[in-house]
């Protein structure tokens, strides 16, 4: 069940900044589950996981403020700075590799199933860790994603 992609320069640098965001978030009033849902349904979300992202710069802040704005609930739980970054880091690495929305990778491992996995796995390579969770887990993808990854194909065959 291996990877669509290499990790390369540019999914690195994206993995470092969605990881600085998720640190980041811990200054906000809410706790760090709801952060980073509302993360995953973020405008700033979708443009990580579109390609052209490294062509652009990414304005976090922005995010920030237009996070500030929704209604955040003052309550729940944080996370540690060192989850919070891991798994920031792990979702978008995932997402990268895989050619998969965030959202996605969220709604087959939240946080809630992640987080208890860090004091083992945070150590390891972050491919090591996504693919014990597949196997673990029976993690397929959908169709949509194969049929997604099959036009992206097809396009790179194109004559």
């Amino acid at each position: 069940m291996g990877s669509s992609r290499e990790m390369d320069a540019g999914g690195l640098l994206l993995c470092r900044h969605q990881a600085e965001i998720f640190d980041a978030s811990l200054s906000l009033p809410c706790g760090s589950k709801e952060f980073i849902k509302r993360f995953v349904h973020s405008p700033l979300c979708w443009e990580l996981d579109s390609p052209s992202i490294l062509s652009k710069p990414i304005d976090a802040e922005e995010f920030f403020d237009w996070l500030r704005k929704q209604n955040l609930p003052n309550t729940g739980e944080k996370y540690s700075e060192e989850e919070m970054h891991w798994i920031g880091y792990i979702y978008r690495y995932w997402a990268y590799v895989d050619g998969i929305s965030t959202k996605r990778i969220y709604k087959m491992m939240p946080p809630s199933k992640i987080r208890p996995f860090f004091p083992a796995y945070h150590s390891l390579d972050p491919l090591q860790a996504i693919e014990i969770w597949k196997k673990e887990f029976h993690l397929v993808p959908s169709l949509d994603d194969l049929a997604a990854l099959y036009g992206k194909i097809l396009n790179r065959h194109k004559i």
